[in-house]
């Protein structure tokens, strides 16, 4: 998260197998992480995880489809229920 801003970094281009070889250290961080993690926290790394990836939609039907698809994955009743709240809210522009 955090950079030291105050040295010097060479900044290169990596190939696809240095790219690769990162994903599945990260796969493999995270299969680790959740061997021993109760589910409710294994949600939330998920979720903090992905907060940090940049999404990029093309349309609102790519968004519609993310909601759907996020929203039929998840298992817990009161989650789901508080997630389409918070969607209601976000669609009544009460939160914006």
């Amino acid at each position: 998260m955090f950079i030291d801003l105050h040295t010097d970094k060479t900044y290169e281009i990596i190939g696809h197998d240095r790219f690769q070889k990162e994903i599945n250290k990260l796969i493999d961080d995270l299969q680790d992480k959740f061997q021993n993690c109760d589910r409710m926290i294994m949600g939330a790394i998920m979720a903090n995880t992905i907060n940090k990836v940049p999404v990029f939609f093309n349309s609102h039907s790519e968004v519609m489809n993310y909601v759907l698809y996020s929203l039929s994955k998840c298992t817990d009743p009161a989650e789901k229920y508080a997630c389409v709240e918070i969607l209601n809210e976000i669609m009544d522009n009460k939160l914006i």
